[in-house]
């Protein structure tokens, strides 16, 4: 019983690994995406549309009261590491 307990066990850790490792990953490349974006915004009027989609992919990803509350909050916040 102690095996299979700790079998479990490591096997949930592993999940949440996993599952940090792609939060990590998925945050980034919202990051990265609205970064470029906020750098061609005046020869393309679309990158705001970009900088919106990316602000929401971090809403989804973070916990309410977590992430940036506007868009220009995002772009605040790429300014920072």
């Amino acid at each position: 019983m102690a095996r299979e307990q700790k079998d479990v066990a490591l096997t949930d850790a592993v999940g949440a690994r996993t599952a940090t490792v792609k939060l990590v990953g998925d945050l980034t490349t919202a990051g990265l995406r609205a970064a470029q974006a906020w750098a061609v915004r005046r020869e393309q009027p679309e990158a705001w549309r970009e900088v919106s989609r990316m602000h929401g992919v971090f809403l989804s990803l973070l916990s309410p009261g977590c992430g940036p509350a506007t868009q220009r909050d995002l772009i605040k916040f790429l300014h920072r590491p």
